[in-house]
């Protein structure tokens, strides 16, 4: 049903033009000397590295603590990422375009923060 439902109503589209919309706003806002905003398809995550890694073995271990700095004041502000820099977050339909925008923006400021 979730698959038809995708298909019926433009789904897959929405997704990437939701992830688009969040990447690109982290993109615009921090410094990408310290922090990577990578996505595909509605998969993303932040690399605290340049360039960012593709396989967990490769991420730095100061990148994870910092990681987990981020996670934490993210939780607070509202904003609920993956829990470690060893796994990706996930864009859905319920996210409006607003509040997207928001989160990238409250994220941004946190990450730049946290790693300058």
């Amino acid at each position: 049903a979730t698959l038809s439902y995708l298909e019926e109503n433009r789904g897959w589209k929405k997704l990437d033009e939701s992830s688009e919309i969040f990447t690109g706003r982290l993109r615009e806002k921090i410094n990408p000397d310290k922090a990577r905003v990578v996505n595909i398809g509605s998969i993303f995550w932040v690399a605290l590295q340049t360039p960012a890694p593709s396989r967990a073995e490769t991420i730095a271990k100061e990148g994870a603590v910092k990681y987990a700095e981020i996670f934490k004041e993210a939780l607070k502000a509202g904003i609920y990422l993956a829990p470690s820099a060893y796994e990706v977050g996930f864009i859905n339909l319920a996210q409006s375009g607003d509040d997207l925008k928001e989160a990238a923006t409250t994220l941004a400021e946190i990450t730049s923060r946290i790693c300058g």
